[in-house]
């Protein structure tokens, strides 16, 4: 009789993991490529090389399984000197 109380806590115990367990998986979900998107390119000529000016945004997806969120990026600049 006395081990009655012990037994009932056990099977409470246990009845209260499966509960926490059962909403506590993890889905995978689906991640979206990044996309870069060209806003403009300018070519110049200084003495005898050429200039090339590329301007661009960057918008990179962020997987949070509770809902995918994207954020752009600060437009990128590259300058590329060609002799």
């Amino acid at each position: 009789m006395k081990f009655l109380p012990i037994v009932a806590l056990s099977a409470l115990f246990m009845n209260v993991q499966a509960q926490s367990l059962t909403g506590s998986y993890i889905t995978s979900c689906e991640t979206p490529t990044d996309t870069t998107q060209l806003l403009s390119v300018e070519t110049g000529v200084k003495g005898t090389n050429v200039l090339i000016l590329t301007q661009y945004a960057v918008t990179r997806y962020f997987d949070t399984c509770n809902g995918n969120t994207w954020s752009q990026e600060v437009t990128s600049t590259e300058y590329t000197e060609i002799d």
